[in-house]
């Protein structure tokens, strides 16, 4: 029987773990940290609680779906009504602004249509040779450059003519123009996008997810333990725990959740010449800065975009509102969500108290409300750069990992923009592919 190896233990890895347990084939699951659950983690300080930036559950994949609510957590999932807000020109629009202008200046509203009419009816066009060109194609003049520009350059902190758009199309919602006029005229009556209506924990955070995950497979999890060299002409792995002693594992097949630049490092000798380098695969970095606070209440909102520069974050949350939870009683929670890149670096260590100014500068808190509690996580790598050979260098870097029986996957693995559902499906994928082959006595290799 084929002894499989697992890098990390974040949402795909214990997904392809649990998976594997289904089919009754051996595994081992490395995770560095001393709990699973990767970016999905929660930490509880001073009463609140905070995951590493916004998490929310949704998805429209059966499977995971009935897994999520039937399975990992039937009785501790509450259903909410998304109420996320954009804040540009001094107002509040309902999410997503393309569709709900009602409330903004008349002259703003007017660019957004204008923009948005000529777009659609204009006539044959030059297909978009980037990002920024194929927001301006899909949305107007207007919507680009009152929200979706400035909004896709702090969260990427990247130049957006340098990315593509091949992985953007089903998560933007487009709007009729029929739509946008209605949202102009009144208040939105409906909400729009996949995530309208979510789920979160009501006791745990966004961790109950990987914890009921990690459950029935925690015998076949080695905690702080760091995978320090892979070879993969030998098919080993050396693996040293936290006081520093290594071991050498054996494995068949290795299954990597790693990000592409760290599997990368960790490959002695590399399986091909003919691998991307590890600069290939561009990423950026989210700060998030966690504040607990006594006083005034809240927006009665999850979350809120801001694109203009004169805040530091370009979306903050309110944790208290997914669930009860995550705040003492009477208090109250904000995160507040930064990203800074190679193209965009930031001062870090003055992020929580630009964000409390910011805050205070647009109004969301003031003289009233005490902080009693601040922090920062920091998630890096965050989101992958889908740069103009994104796709390239992936497949190619897929392909060469294959052929030496190592299969990437997770958001860092796949080098995907992936939510916590494909994640999930991620690592289920690459647990059939194994367990199809072994079943068959076939070679583990796929190409």
């Amino acid at each position: 029987m084929a002894h499989i190896l697992i890098i990390g233990g974040g949402l795909a890895g214990l997904s392809c773990g649990y998976h594997l347990k289904r089919e009754g084939i051996p595994f081992q699951i490395i995770e560095r940290d001393e709990r699973p659950g990767g970016h999905c983690k929660t930490e509880v300080k001073d009463g609140f609680a905070f995951d590493q930036s916004i998490h929310i559950l949704y998805s429209s994949i059966p499977h995971v779906r009935d897994l999520i609510t039937r399975e990992l957590l039937p009785n501790n999932l509450a259903v909410q009504d998304r109420h996320s807000y954009c804040y540009t020109n001094g107002t509040y629009t309902e999410y997503p602004y393309q569709a709900h202008n009602h409330g903004l200046p008349k002259e703003v509203i007017v660019d957004n249509l204008l923009g948005l009419i000529e777009a659609t009816y204009k006539g044959p066009k030059k297909k978009p040779e980037n990002f920024e060109e194929w927001i301006v194609d899909t949305f107007g003049t207007g919507i680009a450059r009152n929200f979706m520009i400035p909004y896709n350059r702090k969260v990427w902190a990247w130049d957006l003519k340098q990315m593509n758009f091949d992985w953007i199309s089903e998560r933007v919602p487009r709007p009729s123009v029929k739509d946008v006029l209605g949202g102009a005229l009144d208040k939105p009556s409906e909400r729009l996008g996949p995530n309208r209506q979510f789920w979160y924990p009501q006791r745990g955070g966004i961790e109950a997810l990987p914890e009921e995950l990690a459950a029935p497979i925690a015998g076949n999890i080695l905690l702080e333990h760091t995978v320090r060299v892979i070879d993969p002409i030998a098919k080993t792995a050396v693996v040293q725990n936290s006081d520093g002693e290594e071991i050498v594992l054996d494995y068949d097949a290795l299954v990597s959740t790693l990000p592409i630049p760290a599997l990368l490092k960790l490959m002695t000798p590399p399986p091909a010449r003919t691998m991307p380098a590890m600069e290939d695969f561009k990423y950026n970095v989210v700060h998030t800065v966690n504040l607990g606070l006594r006083g005034p209440d809240l927006p009665p909102y999850h979350w809120i975009y801001f694109p203009s520069d004169e805040t530091v974050f370009h979306r903050i949350s309110f944790p208290h509102l997914f669930s009860p939870w995550m705040a003492p009683a009477g208090y109250q929670s904000i995160m507040c969500e930064i990203s800074e890149s190679s193209q965009k670096p930031c001062r870090s260590e003055r992020l929580i108290w630009d964000c409390i100014a910011d805050l205070e500068k647009v109004g969301l808190i003031g003289a009233h409300h005490e902080i009693v509690h601040r922090s920062m996580t920091t998630l890096d790598p965050a989101y992958v750069i889908y740069d103009h050979r994104h796709r390239e260098n992936v497949d190619t870097f897929h392909q060469v990992c294959n052929a030496a029986q190592i299969f990437p996957c997770g958001r860092f693995g796949d080098w995907e923009y992936l939510n916590m559902d494909h994640s999930i499906m991620s690592g289920k994928q690459i647990a059939e592919r194994i367990a199809n082959r072994v079943k068959s006595k076939t070679n583990l290799i796929t190409t």
